[in-house]
């Protein structure tokens, strides 16, 4: 080895101000760390001189300094639109060109969607609202992960798999369906799960059963997680019930695994028979909030219940543990539960309500007591709306066991023999009469309508049961009961008619008419009473897609109260947000055959209204004008773009008590102006389309300052008031 050199001798010289060293003398900092010190880091691979203590601690501190700092760097950039736009570009780009999108590409923008998107607090272009001109995550991958199994079973097993975040959740399913406090994203998740199931239960092969196998038992896993985050049930149902309605392969492994029992053991909660040998361990869910009625907020079990509603369609044996559940939970828990909060659970596109199918598997005693509860809820007055919304359903379900009663599908029999239905059938049909002459005996006695409220309710139940098949010819069994009925409503609200100019009379009561004769004079004296027998709020029921945007409570919202035209309509509407809602309103317009002759004609439209654009989206047929103040009850409707075939939308009338009743936050708030629109346009006159079929025939315009009816201390008017002034009623000319 070569020595080193003698020390120089020490030369004299003037003391000088050094710089100090930063790695001993200070505390090193990102901003303090310049080019020329990145030297002394030793990143050549040399193995530098043993250190002192604090040099190795400062040079640590700056490793984790800037190791920090790019992590965040690296975060940030990963959160940002900039790089999963840049993906969503890429893939969207290559699928707008017709190029196929390679497997591993499509997989790789799937990762970023959930790691990035979803996770991002600004979720950049997740939706088409969210990305005005450019491609959105959610149609694009909806459109590619609809188009390929291959892809959806991927995106299934992806989302099967343990998350390695940061919350080391079960799986993505667990965190995008059930755990994600954001509402959006959950909904966005679920979606997509949706479309990647029934894109694998269209045909599906023994894999791509298995795939499904493989989520059914994600599903069950996740039972007990959902019932901690119960206020995002209703997602969670959302799949559960696309499962269901998939293919009947997927339905029967579904009640294998015993998924049924689980699911009324979720939806009874604490109230479930359910021992812990057989069923996990469930959270507490609901509240004490004070609203709805009942005293509780309970979770959204409306997809979940389709799905047992599907599962227990026919009459297969159900396993062990499902076939415990229903049987010790059906009398005491189960069939009150439905009661009480909704009698129509379970119904949708293929499935009855939940209440007919355990009907179905028990005997006649059990069908005759849940009709019998459900009867009286007809006779009742309700202040609440949420209760009116349940004894309209009450009313749906009549007509559903009367319905299932009268035609058995194929394979789809009953538990009790044909003579005890037959039993039910006219016990059920007795007692609705009776009450209905109770009420109509009380209405007849007094002016009171607060008092005689019950009967409008019960006729319209009535009258809805008279269009089953099989039901009119019962009826006339009990003709002298329905001549009494119709006479007592027609005469009674004739005789409280508006003074000439008003509301016009319901037509009397014709002698001698037939069954259908008496309930079509019943259903004119509903829908052509004075102001203060008019309902108060439409109930609009449908389980179609299409339709469900629609459904739910319309308020009446004439700003001037009652029309004064004889053949004018009520406005309804439904207030969604401050600019947009539905409405139901009557248009009117003359219709000429020949230049001597013109006949006034009227439909019910049921329009969405956003902003200041207005699109109707379904209406009933065109008929002679009539002074029907709302859409009856038999009304068909179609909707106005496509085919006109009935949509099964059905509207209902709900008559509130309450006569001071402001609008409260059940309605959706103050109601927009736009949803108040709904005069006719005169000054279009001769600008209409001979046939009133289309979809842009009938025109609506703003109604006059001096007709908008306003409290003095706020814009809460009182909806459905008795002031008999109203807006002008003159039709649309029509050349």
């Amino acid at each position: 080895q070569r020595s080193a050199p003698p020390p120089e001798p020490a030369t004299p010289t003037t003391p000088v101000a050094s710089k100090p060293d930063a790695t001993a003398t200070s505390v090193a900092t990102p901003d303090s760390v310049s080019d020329s010190g990145m030297g002394q880091l030793q990143l050549d691979g040399q193995v530098p001189a043993t250190p002192t203590t604090g040099t190795a601690d400062m040079a640590a501190g700056v490793d984790e300094i800037l190791d920090t700092n790019e992590q965040m760097l690296r975060r940030s950039l990963f959160y940002e639109e900039g790089f999963s736009g840049f993906v969503l570009d890429f893939v969207a780009e290559l699928d707008r060109a017709h190029r196929p999108v390679p497997d591993d590409v499509l997989l790789m923008a799937l990762v970023v969607w959930y790691k990035s998107v979803l996770h991002s607090e600004t979720r950049p272009r997740l939706t088409p609202a969210t990305s005005v001109g450019k491609p959105d995550w959610l149609s694009t991958l909806k459109r590619l992960v609809g188009a390929s199994v291959h892809t959806s079973a991927a995106f299934v097993l992806m989302a099967l798999k343990p998350d390695d975040g940061p919350d080391a959740l079960p799986s993505w399913l667990e965190g995008g369906v059930v755990t994600c406090p954001v509402e959006e994203a959950r909904a966005c998740f679920t979606e997509l799960m949706v479309t990647a199931v029934r894109r694998l239960a269209l045909d599906p092969t023994q894999e791509e059963l298995k795939v499904l196998t493989g989520l059914v038992d994600a599903i069950e896993q996740a039972v007990p997680t959902v019932s901690h985050h119960w206020r995002h049930m209703s997602h969670f149902g959302m799949l559960v019930e696309a499962l269901a309605a998939s293919h009947a392969r997927v339905v029967q492994v579904m009640i294998e695994k015993e998924l049924l029992g689980l699911l009324l053991h979720l939806y009874l909660g604490p109230k479930s028979p359910g021992n812990a040998k057989d069923f996990p361990k469930l959270a507490a869910m609901g509240t004490s909030n004070p609203w709805p009625a009942n005293g509780r907020a309970e979770a959204d079990c409306t997809g979940l219940l389709r799905a047992v509603s599907v599962m227990m369609q026919g009459n297969a044996a159900l396993p062990p543990k499902s076939t415990m559940m229903v049987t010790h939970s059906m009398r005491q828990t189960l069939v009150p539960k439905l009661c009480d909060t909704d009698p129509m659970a379970g119904v949708g596109p293929r499935s009855e309500p939940l209440l007919v199918e355990l009907c179905r598997r028990a005997d006649a005693k059990l069908l005759l007591d849940v009709a019998s509860v459900t009867l009286s809820q007809l006779h009742k007055q309700f202040a609440e709306p949420v209760l009116r919304v349940r004894q309209s359903r009450c009313a749906l379900l009549l007509c559903a066991l009367l319905l299932n009663i009268e035609g058995e599908p194929p394979g789809r029999a009953w538990l009790a023999v044909e003579e005890e239905m037959a039993e039910v059938r006219e016990t059920l049909l007795r007692e609705l009469l009776k009450h209905l002459r109770s009420a109509l005996l009380e209405l007849a006695d007094t002016y009171n309508t607060t008092r005689t409220s019950t009967a409008r309710p019960l006729a319209q139940a009535l009258v809805m049961m008279g269009h089953i098949p099989g039901v009119a010819a019962v009826l006339e069994r009990f003709r002298a009961d329905l001549e009494h009925s119709a006479k007592a409503m027609t005469e009674h609200l004739r005789s409280r008619q508006q003074q000439p100019g008003g509301a016009a009379a319901p037509p009397p009561a014709v002698e001698g008419a037939s069954v259908a004769g008496l309930l079509g004079q019943m259903s004119d004296a509903m829908t052509c009473a004075k102001q203060g027998l008019l309902p108060t709020e439409l109930y609009v029921v449908s389980e179609s897609p299409e339709a469900a945007g629609a459904a739910g409570v319309y308020r009446q919202e004439n700003a001037g109260g009652a029309p004064h035209n004889a053949v004018e309509g009520l406005h309804f509407c439904r207030v969604v947000d401050g600019t947009t809602g539905y409405t139901i309103a009557k248009a009117l317009a003359q219709y000429s055959q020949d230049s001597a002759e013109k006949t006034v004609v009227e439909t019910w439209e049921l329009t969405e209204v956003c902003g200041n654009l207005r699109l109707p989206l379904f209406r009933t047929a065109v008929v002679p004008a009539s002074p029907h103040r709302f859409p009856p009850v038999g009304s068909v409707w179609t909707a106005v773009e496509g085919p006109a075939e009935p949509v099964a939308l059905r509207v209902m009338a709900q008559w509130d008590t309450d006569a001071a009743r402001g609008r409260g936050v059940e309605y959706g708030g103050s109601v927009p102006a736009a949803l108040l629109d709904c005069t006719v346009d005169q000054s279009k006159k001769g600008d209409t389309a001979h046939n009133i079929g289309g979809s842009r025939q009938v025109r609506f315009d703003r109604p006059d300052e001096h007709n908008v009816h306003s409290d003095s201390a706020s814009d809460e008017a009182i909806a459905g008031s008795d002031h008999e002034g109203g807006d002008d009623g003159s039709v649309l000319g029509v050349s």
